[in-house]
């Protein structure tokens, strides 16, 4: 049983690496878009507030 819960957890935390890599690169792709200014785009401090609340929640959920 031990051995299942760690197969999960790792398959969970290789599919969260992906999609953090592929959050990262559409964060990437939208700065450097010429037409919309990084400082004037109000969706990047929503994305990074976002994604605290995310990381907070597999902390807490990987305390239990």
């Amino acid at each position: 049983m031990a051995t299942q819960v760690s197969d999960r957890l790792r398959d969970a935390l290789e599919r969260l690496d992906s999609a953090i890599d592929r959050l990262d690169a559409r964060i990437d792709a939208h700065l450097n878009a010429p037409q919309v200014p990084a400082p004037a785009n109000p969706v990047i401090p929503a994305v990074v507030e976002r994604l605290d609340r995310i990381i907070g929640r597999i902390e807490g959920a990987l305390a239990q």
